[in-house]
Formats: structure tokens, sequence, C-alpha cells
């Protein structure tokens, strides 16, 4: 008994492990308010919650902030791209949903913005995640994190089900609202911590294959 109270037990580590997730969402939430910066908070939310999956990470207020400062210039950019892009998404598929009638054309053009609106949340969900994980530019960003997502299309739409879910659910349970975050960004890091993990795996593979070349020539 007195082991599952221990520092080390099971049962602190897990309320450790949950205080430390609490704290990051709470810190992406205050750090989203101001609408322009959900880039930034997000890229580092991720940077820290996919260590926290693997039980790397421990000063967590420190390592979001740094991790907020360090890609605050590519998040914010690809934030207000996909930002603009989503709201011409959704004006779009508002018009279509108010003004369309069976057999209209407009009608017609809904599976088309429904299947949009599925790839740009695919592509958006994993774009955060990869700036968090890798430097590149915005451009290169944007075009991995569309390939990547469609790649991996089970597990991007598993992710979506799994949101939808939790925001189903909430109407009926409020508090659900305030662990959104914390759920969803815990599976979210779970996935992409694991997909991210076979491409290092890859690229260090090719590395070494280049430095033998290197040393047989």
């Amino acid at each position: 008994m007195k082991n599952i109270f221990d520092s080390e037990g099971k049962l602190m580590t897990f309320l450790d492990g949950f205080a430390d997730v609490m704290v990051l969402a709470i810190l992406w939430v205050i750090c989203s308010l101001p609408i322009i910066t959900v880039g930034a908070s997000t890229t580092a939310f991720y940077s820290v919650m996919m260590k926290l999956v693997v039980g790397e990470e421990s000063y967590v207020v420190r390592s979001f902030f740094k991790a907020f400062k360090e890609n605050f210039k590519i998040s914010t950019i690809v934030w207000l791209i996909m930002g603009t892009i989503g709201g011409l998404v959704c004006t779009s598929l508002y018009i279509v949903f108010n003004s369309s009638k069976v057999g209209s054309k407009l009608f017609y053009a809904l599976p088309f913005y429904l299947l949009v609106l599925i790839i740009y949340t695919m592509t958006i969900n994993f774009v955060f995640p990869y700036i968090a994980k890798f430097y590149d530019t915005v451009k290169r960003t944007l075009m991995i994190s569309l390939i990547f997502s469609t790649r991996h299309f089970l597990q991007s739409i598993l992710l979506i089900i799994i949101d939808v879910a939790i925001f189903i659910f909430a109407f009926k349970i409020p508090a659900l609202f305030i662990l959104f975050p914390l759920i969803s960004g815990f599976c979210h890091a779970k996935v992409y911590q694991k997909i991210f993990a076979k491409i290092i795996d890859a690229r260090d593979e090719e590395n070494n294959e280049s430095n033998m070349v290197q040393e047989l020539d």
C-alpha cells in the first residue's frame, strides 16, 4: 500500500502526469485568447505534450514558453494562412447549406465542400505538431502536413472522430468542454509522436547510409 503513494509509485506518477497535462491545457487556453497567437500556442502545446506522452518532459511551463517563443514566427504565419483558408471553406459551406435545394447546382457541390473541409481539418491537425517537431519553411510545412495527413488517413480520421465525439458529449456533460484540450491534445500527441518517430528513424537511416557512402568514397 505504501508503494502506491510513494513518490515513484504508479498512482503518484499518474497524478503528476495528469497535473502536467492540466497545466499545459490551461497555458494553451490562456495563450490562445488573443486569437492571433493560436498557432504559436498550439505549437508550444504539442511540443511539450509529445514529450509528456513518452515521459520525457518535466518543466512544463518553462518548455511551453520556450517553444512558444522559438516557433512564434512560422506558427503565426501558418495560422494566418490556415485560418484564412478555414474561413473561406466554412463560409462556402454556410452558403451551400443555406441556399441550396435538392436539384440545384449548389446542392451537388455540397459533397465537394465537405471533402475539402475534411482534408483541411486533417491538415491543420497535423501542421502544428509538425512545426513543434521539425524546423522547415512555411511552404514545405504546409505541403508535408497535407501529404502526411492524407498518407496516414485512418489515424487522421480517427482523431477527427474523437474530437467530434468529445464535442458532442460535452453538450450533455459541460465539464468535457474544460477537458477537451486535455483529452484531444493527449490523443493527437500520442498518434503524431509515433508518426514522427518513424520519420526521424527513416531520416537517421538515410543519413547513416549517406555517411557510409562518403566514407567509401
